[in-house]
């Protein structure tokens, strides 16, 4: 059809149904682009005839887009700005960074996509929703709301993952029903746990966020050491079912609730969070050209575009951004902490205890939690997400591999511990010498991800799901049960249908006790790098690291370690691995020596952390 008989263009993403463009199905002069795979799924499945928006864009701008991301996303730190974002020492340009670096890498794609469509279809009208809508309608007069009273917004809504008989499927709660369920829950229970009086004040430590089993041998060395360990969780419970509630109970980790705020200190935030959006407007127009000239993308501005998202973004964050950050401070007024242990500087809540650090004056331990890059290639990615970040007053790497990794970054090594890893003592501790072969084959799954703009692709996603697929059939065609894994960050594709087209009966955990799978494994198979691979060379299982095409962070040395191979060539790397006794072999043990290499303190990290925490001289 010729471009210029396209009357009408949809612009389709994953918010919208196929009940709302019904109407404009049999019309031969509208033309439908789909803005995300959810949606390109979608359409296909019901055989509409539609284009793919990455028709838009070429290959060489990703790279580019994420660069913009990264700057974009450290848009508060600029000199001209901190004074004026600042609130008792914290700056509150922090309370979005988290959600630019995930959100940003797609809206920027999105801006380039449909300024390019509008550029080949200038004469066409265009309908749209949400945020594609913003963007369409700031560059054409042309543009209507396709469904104007739809209400899309589930970015305040919590997706929890449910697995019963082996069948995943997950509901979205809203963030405040669930942290109101989940903090009641805990106050309940809190009172059956805390009944003994924190014992050590001058050796203690207060986590942040850490999930109770995974971490069971901090708790469960806490006792022997001995330090008082305090529990804050602002992301999920503290304990959830047995296992969990007994460490915690055992652990005497006094665990702090969200303490409720009283109606002086609520008002005082409102009042304060009026005063905060007044000076937003004023600086928004103060700083205009300074705004402007950051938003910026290759001599295009994408001010007029984001301007309103960023400004309702900050302002519908910052009163519950505000309101954690006197949260925190009652918490630091009432218990005397003098560590704090952290996983990561760009959670918010993280963030606002190493921003208060030097007030309250604690010290700041943050622990490695998973496989870091370490190529050159990936600096701008590590430095935008703080892997090297220097706020923190010690580092807790997994061994003098990883130390070298911060070395090389400018990490101070005064600043450096390598303690070992403690996610991994109990896997250490029960580690079998043997490589007694099961009858199953284990599948990890690590899915692309939206926090890079290449990943976002259709074609890339296509490609991974069809990488799945083609893993299944082997798997069974060599008469081996198979076992699937899902990676449990909630950004990952839920691919649980395209595996159960393969064979409905396979079975598939997103939760669960991942060392457990590996332990009665034969082979672990991984699509992607990912620290599971770590856990299966614990436990002297063979890999197969499977590569598809994604962001480019360069290579990483574990490759070296396990059969390293593609989608093409995976039937044959299979066969050879699981038909050749010498090869099997010989995996396991290259996977021993880079275990040995990279670990240090192995089954041991927990009481290494604690001990250097309590020996340690306080501020």
């Amino acid at each position: 059809m010729s471009k210029n008989n396209i009357s009408t263009i949809i612009l389709f993403d994953s918010n919208l149904s196929i009940d709302d463009i019904k109407e404009f199905l049999d019309k031969s002069n509208n033309l439908i682009i789909s803005f995300d795979f959810t949606s390109h799924k979608l359409l296909t499945k019901h055989k509409i005839p539609h284009s793919v928006s990455d028709d838009w864009i070429e290959e060489k701008e990703y790279q580019n887009i994420q660069k913009h991301t990264y700057k974009l996303s450290h848009w508060f730190e600029h000199p001209e700005l901190n004074k004026k974002l600042d609130y008792d020492g914290i700056n509150l340009g922090e309370s979005i960074f988290q959600e630019l670096l995930y959100s940003l890498p797609e809206s920027i794609t999105n801006f380039l996509k449909i300024r390019n469509i509008f550029f080949e279809y200038k004469n066409s009208k265009f309908l749209a929703n949400g945020f594609l809508f913003n963007l369409i309608n700031e560059i054409t007069s042309n543009s209507l709301l396709l469904v104007p009273n739809k209400i899309e917004n589930d970015s305040d809504k919590i997706k929890y993952h449910l697995n019963f008989f082996n069948k995943n499927f997950s509901i979205k709660i809203p963030t405040k029903q669930y942290l109101s369920i989940k903090n009641n829950f805990e106050r309940f229970l809190n009172y059956l746990t805390n009944t003994k009086k924190p014992l050590n004040q001058n050796n203690n430590l207060l986590l942040v966020n850490f999930h109770t089993e995974k971490y069971a041998s901090i708790f469960d060395e806490a006792k022997n050491v001995p330090i008082q360990l305090y529990a804050y969780n602002t992301v999920m419970p503290n304990f959830w079912n047995y296992n969990s509630y007994s460490i915690m109970k055992k652990s005497n980790c006094h665990v702090i609730n969200e303490p409720i705020l009283s109606t002086s200190i609520k008002n005082m935030c409102k009042n304060n969070i009026s005063q905060f959006k007044e000076q937003c407007k004023n600086l928004w127009g103060i700083e205009e050209l300074f705004f402007e000239s950051l938003f910026t993308y290759n001599n295009i501005s994408l001010w007029n575009s984001f301007k309103n998202y960023f400004f309702n973004l900050y302002e519908t964050t910052i009163l519950d951004y505000l309101i954690q950050v006197e949260k925190i401070k009652i918490i630091l007024d009432k218990y005397p902490i003098k560590n704090v242990l952290v996983w990561s500087e760009i959670n918010p809540v993280d963030t606002m205890f190493l921003q208060l650090k030097n007030k309250y004056g604690y010290k700041i331990f943050r622990l490695q939690h998973g496989l870091y890059p370490e190529s050159k290639i990936s600096d701008d990615f590590c430095n935008a997400f703080r892997i090297y970040g220097l706020k923190s007053d010690k580092f807790c790497v997994w061994g003098k591999s990883s130390k070298l990794q911060y070395l090389n970054h400018g990490f101070p090594d005064k600043k450096i511990i390598i303690t070992g890893s403690t996610a991994h003592d109990a896997v250490f501790q029960k580690r079998n010498t043997s490589t007694i072969q099961n009858d199953y084959v284990l599948l990890g799954t690590n899915s692309p991800v939206g926090i890079f703009a290449d990943e976002l692709s259709t074609s890339i996603r296509e490609e991974y799901e069809d990488s799945i697929k083609t893993i299944c059939r082997e798997v069974i065609k060599n008469n081996k049960k198979l076992i699937v894994k899902l990676h449990p960050a909630i950004d990952q594709m839920n691919i649980t249908s395209i595996i159960h087209e393969v064979d409905p009966s396979i079975p598939i955990f997103r939760r669960g006790e991942l060392t457990k799978l590996m332990a009665d494994c034969e082979l672990y198979v991984n699509v992607g790098i990912s620290t599971s691979i770590l856990d299966a060379l614990i436990v002297n299982k063979p890999v197969i690291y499977v590569e598809t095409r994604r962001h480019d962070l360069g290579e990483f040395d574990i490759s070296n370690y396990v059969l390293n191979t593609n989608i093409e060539n995976f039937a044959d790397s299979l066969k050879k691995v699981i038909s050749d006794v010498t090869l099997y072999d010989s995996l396991v043990k290259k996977g021993n020596t880079y275990v040995e290499k990279y670990f240090s303190n192995r089954g041991k990290a927990a009481f290494n952390l604690l001990n250097y925490i309590k020996n340690i001289k306080q501020i």
